[in-house]
């Protein structure tokens, strides 16, 4: 089975987030690493990390920049790495818009379907 977080991706996670218990974090990724729901080994804001981690990294990858026209896509493929309900990393996305320190700028209402990163980003350089 392909692993979705690797060890040295947990270590930044943790490492961006000292707030979170490093030690729990990790153990909560190689729970979900084994094939388990996420939400079942990691904490509400563990969850959230690990969420806006796997966001910046798929919307680096999808286009090899901090931008993405497949947000709705990418979002929906988190939900299937993270065995999360159908629309929580939408709902995260809204949600993270929402914050003062914007760490994702999203447009998904009216047919536009972007992502873009942001420098508050911890991940931006990381992933």
């Amino acid at each position: 089975m392909k692993k979705v977080i690797k060890i040295a991706e947990a270590r930044v996670i943790a490492k961006n987030n000292p707030q979170l218990d490093a030690d729990d974090l990790i153990w909560g990724i190689e729970y979900l690493n084994k094939g388990h729901e996420a939400s079942a080994g990691l904490t509400k804001e563990e969850m959230s990390a690990v969420t806006l981690y796997l966001i910046s990294r798929e919307v680096v990858n999808d286009r090899q920049s901090d931008f993405t026209c497949n947000a709705r896509e990418i979002c929906r493929r988190v939900d299937d790495m993270l065995l999360a309900p159908v629309g929580y990393t939408l709902s995260f996305v809204r949600g993270e818009t929402i914050k003062c320190n914007r760490m994702l700028i999203a447009e998904l209402n009216m047919g536009l379907n972007h992502i873009t990163l942001t420098q508050t980003n911890p991940y931006l350089k990381t992933v």
